[in-house]
């Protein structure tokens, strides 16, 4: 057999005696050494599959319980308490569907509301008050606009 037609699947399962695995493996090309990454000072990234990195997860219980968390967890509690009480035969499919859409559109709402603030904030500092007060008008008029 030529180290041509050889294979790493044929090295583990044909028996080679210690010599000829070894001149085998030799003949294998080599690959380009690891590059080291970190993730942050001082953790590298080798072995991040067996890495728990759930605490950097805004959304996961770790990351909460740790202070940098989105609160997902107490919001989806709160959900289901009233959710429960103002429809106590509803399924859990019924509840998960509310939190999220109730989750989705307070997050819409959270960032629209952001953007106007930005925009009236932007405004007031190149302009002035007056500019400000004229934008957030302008908005309270598109916003009427748009609920008709």
């Amino acid at each position: 057999m030529k180290i041509e037609d050889l294979h790493n699947i044929q090295s583990k399962t044909e028996g080679f005696s210690k010599k000829a695995r070894k001149a085998f493996l030799g003949a294998l090309p080599d690959c380009e050494p690891e590059k080291t990454v970190r993730r942050s000072y001082g953790i590298s990234m080798s072995g991040i599959w067996i890495t728990d990195v759930s605490i950097m997860d805004r959304r996961s219980v770790k990351a909460q319980l740790a202070g940098h968390g989105d609160y997902r967890a107490i919001w989806w509690k709160l959900n289901c308490t009233l959710h429960q009480f103002f429809k106590p035969h509803s399924t859990l499919e019924h509840r998960m569907h509310r939190f999220h859409s109730q989750h989705h559109a307070l997050t819409f709402f959270y960032f629209q509301a952001l953007r106007e603030y930005r925009q009236i904030f932007h405004a007031i500092k190149s302009h002035g008050l007056i500019a400000g007060i004229r934008c957030a008008a302008m908005q309270v008029k598109h916003a009427r606009k748009e609920q008709l």
